[in-house]
């Protein structure tokens, strides 16, 4: 028998493998900020209206916490149901970093960081994010 997943993480999709640099390249980053946004989420999100906000959220340590939460429960879900990617997992996000999310944040995260003169939380946001061990 499974243990049950993590509290408040459910996903409804199933994942099948694709070439996510192309993928990631494709999106048109930041290009709806601001606009109303409908998603149907297994989760609790908190809107915010404007970048200060969303900059002073991000730096409350409440964040963290969530940030850390969410990389215990994608450990333990590795943990219980691949336990051979698991013990690989660092080759893969060290693979994901160098092809995936050096470029986004080097190519997009920075210059719209730098265009709009916001504040530098939005880079190391994304720098810890994106490239922690379990972000993928």
């Amino acid at each position: 028998m499974q243990p049950d997943p993590p509290q408040g993480f459910h996903s409804k999709f199933s994942f099948q493998p694709s070439d996510l640099a192309a993928r990631t390249r494709a999106i048109h980053w930041f290009a709806h900020c601001g606009q109303p946004l409908d998603l149907d989420l297994t989760m609790p999100i908190e809107r915010v209206s404007d970048w200060a906000t969303a900059i002073a959220c991000c730096k409350d340590p409440v964040w963290e916490d969530v940030e850390l939460e969410a990389q215990n429960q994608l450990t333990v879900w590795l943990h219980l149901h691949d336990r051979l990617r698991y013990r690989k997992w660092n080759d893969f996000v060290d693979a994901q970093k160098r092809f995936v999310v050096n470029p986004l944040i080097e190519r997009t995260i920075i210059p719209y960081q730098e265009t709009e003169g916001l504040d530098i939380t939005l880079v190391h946001l994304n720098f810890i994010v994106l490239r922690s061990p379990t972000a993928f």
